[in-house]
């Protein structure tokens, strides 16, 4: 009887450590994800007008793409990226870190990212047709905050310091 309920045991250790071993491998689809958590997918626009000329700008976010464009008088500016982070502050906040698939262009094609870095956009206040929103820039507003890798990305674009990074923000409705 106890060798019966001895290997019944060693069998099931087995078992276990067997499934563990599987759960623990990285698919090999998600290794350029480093954090699914809430991605507020839409295409998210906003209009504004400082008294002497409006224009419009828009996120298109999708499950794993951003896409950035501004148009005004003050000039025009498009980029898009990978969603590589998804990072939850709150139900209703967080920031998106990318990486640039493609070189920013247009008015300020030379003020941030090149192809390959990392940046991040912030949200706030977010509800199914609304929310506030903006890319992250270096605290003197000269260029907009880049990382060279993930990792220094994921230090850099936290809930802590949202405020080095943002001092603006912008309200996108769908």
């Amino acid at each position: 009887m106890f060798k019966r309920v001895s290997f019944l045991v060693l069998a099931l250790c087995l078992v276990m450590g067997a499934m563990s071993f599987v759960a623990c491998t990285e698919n090999e689809d998600d290794s350029d994800f480093y954090d699914r958590q809430f991605v507020p997918v839409g295409t998210w626009e906003s209009r504004w007008d400082d008294g002497a000329d409006g224009g419009v700008d828009t996120y298109k976010i999708e499950s794993g793409k951003i896409t950035y464009t501004t148009a005004s008088a003050y000039g025009n500016d498009t980029w898009s990226a990978s969603i590589v982070a998804a990072v939850d502050f709150s139900p209703r906040s967080g920031v998106l870190i990318f990486k640039y698939d493609t070189a920013p262009s247009g008015t300020y094609a030379g003020v941030h990212g090149t192809p390959y870095d990392y940046g991040a956009v912030y949200y706030r206040n977010y509800s199914p047709g609304s929310i506030q929103a903006g890319d992250a820039w270096l605290p003197d507003g000269s260029y907009r905050a880049e990382a060279k890798d993930i990792n220094e990305a994921l230090d850099m674009f936290t809930e802590g310091n949202t405020g080095t990074y943002m001092s603006a923000w912008g309200t996108y409705t769908k």
